[in-house]
C-alpha cells in the first residue's frame, strides 16, 4: 500500500509537463497532466428513496455522497486533465449494475463509488476503500455489503449463485485484468484521503460489492469517513472537511496515475494472472 509519504513523493515527481508542440499554446502550468487517467467515473452512492446511512444530525448519507462527487470533479477539472461523469447529479435512484454499466459505456480508466461508513455503536472513524472480491472476507465486511447494497433491492437471495456470478465475473479476462490494478488504486485513494485529512487510516480490503461487479476497469468502493460518529459524522457536514476529503481523492488518483507508468503492460499482467 502506499504511504503517505509516498503519496506526496510521487505528486511532487509528477508535476512535469510535457513541452508543446512549437507554435502551439501549453496547458496550464499548475494542471496536472494525467497520463493514464483520461476519464474518471464518480458514482455518488445511494439517491432517490435508497437514503443510505443516517448522519448524526439527520441528514442522510446519499446527499454528501453527492456533495463530494461534486468536490471531487470540480477539482479535477480545474486542476487536471481529466475528464470527470458523475452516475447522477441529482437526488435519483440508480441500480447497483446500472453505475457500473455507465462507466463501461464512458470508456471510463477508473470507477468510484463513493460512500460514507457507520456503526450502530457510533464508535467506528476513519476511511477506508474496498475492491471486489467472490467472498467476505470476515462478519464486518458482510455487514457493510447488506448495509451500503440492502436497500437496492438486488441482492442474490442464492449464496452460492451470487458466488458464482462474482467468480464468472473475476474469470473474464479484461475485468481480471482490471481487478489486479484495483487493489493499487484502492490503496493509493485510502493513503490520499488519510493524509489529507488526517482521519484514522482503516486501509484496504475486498469484498463482493454489486456495484464493483460489472466494472471493466479499475473500480472501488470509497469510505470517507464514518457519518455515525459523533465528530467525524459532524465533521463531515462541513464543506471544508468535505473539501479536504474531495482533495485526498484526487490526490490518490493524481498517484495512482504517476504508479501506472512503472505496471506491467497487459501482456505481462495476463501472465502473472494465469
Amino acid at each position: 500500500m502506499f504511504s503517505s509519504w509516498m503519496v506526496s513523493s510521487l505528486l511532487a515527481a509528477s508535476v512535469v509537463l510535457a513541452g508543446p508542440p512549437s507554435g502551439q499554446a501549453g496547458p496550464e502550468p499548475d494542471v496536472f497532466q494525467m497520463r493514464h487517467l483520461k476519464v474518471i467515473a464518480l458514482d455518488p452512492g445511494h439517491g432517490g428513496d435508497n437514503r443510505g446511512c443516517l448522519g448524526v444530525n439527520g441528514a442522510y448519507e446519499k446527499e454528501l455522497t453527492l456533495q463530494i462527487a461534486e468536490r471531487v470533479r470540480r477539482i479535477l477539472l480545474e486542476e487536471t486533465s481529466a475528464s470527470v461523469m458523475l452516475t447522477r447529479e441529482a437526488d435519483v435512484p440508480l441500480g447497483l449494475r446500472e453505475r457500473a454499466r455507465m462507466a463501461n459505456s464512458w470508456n471510463a480508466d477508473v470507477f468510484l463509488s463513493l460512500h460514507l461508513n457507520a456503526d450502530p455503536y457510533g464508535s467506528g472513524k476513519g476511511v477506508e476503500t474496498w475492491f471486489l472480491s467472490v467472498d467476505s472476507a470476515d462478519e464486518e465486511a458482510q455487514k457493510l455489503v447488506a448495509a451500503e447494497e440492502g436497500a437496492y433491492g438486488e441482492n442474490e437471495d442464492d449464496d452460492h449463485h451470487e458466488h458464482t456470478v462474482v467468480q464468472n465475473v473475476l474469470n473474464d479476462t479484461q475485468i481480471r485484468l482490471a481487478q489486479a490494478r484495483s487493489e493499487s488504486l484502492a490503496a493509493a485513494v485510502v493513503d490520499g484521503m488519510a493524509a489529507s485529512t488526517a482521519a484514522p487510516l482503516r486501509g484496504v480490503r475486498q469484498a463482493p460489492f454489486g456495484v464493483l461487479k460489472e466494472a471493466k476497469m479499475p473500480a472501488i468502493v470509497v469510505e470517507a469517513g464514518f457519518f455515525s460518529h459523533e465528530h467525524e459524522g459532524t465533521l463531515l457536514l462541513d464543506p471544508e472537511y468535505q473539501e479536504t476529503v474531495a482533495r485526498g481523492i484526487v490526490k490518490g488518483l493524481q498517484a495512482y496515475d504517476v504508479q501506472l507508468a512503472r505496471v506491467p503492460g497487459p501482456s505481462a499482467l495476463r501472465t502473472v494472472l494465469r
